[in-house]
């Protein structure tokens, strides 16, 4: 019986560390994934902000200025 409580103390911790790690992997994932789809939106919704001002400066006659 000692030796069974011995080798749970001894392998019980490196297991709960190994599963909490596994699930702030699978928290980190998700969230990188969630910030990956903003920026892809954003990235199109200025993309449509900065077509809509080119056309709109090319229907008044006006040049766009780059610097």
């Amino acid at each position: 019986m000692e030796q069974i409580i011995q080798l749970i103390s001894n392998v019980g911790f490196p297991i709960a560390c190994c599963i909490f790690l596994f699930n702030q992997q699978a928290k980190l994932t998700n969230t990188l994934h969630d910030i990956s789809t903003t920026m892809t939106l954003m990235s199109a919704r200025l993309d449509n902000i900065e077509d809509a001002m080119t056309k709109g400066g090319a229907k008044n006659g006006k040049k766009e200025e780059t610097k």
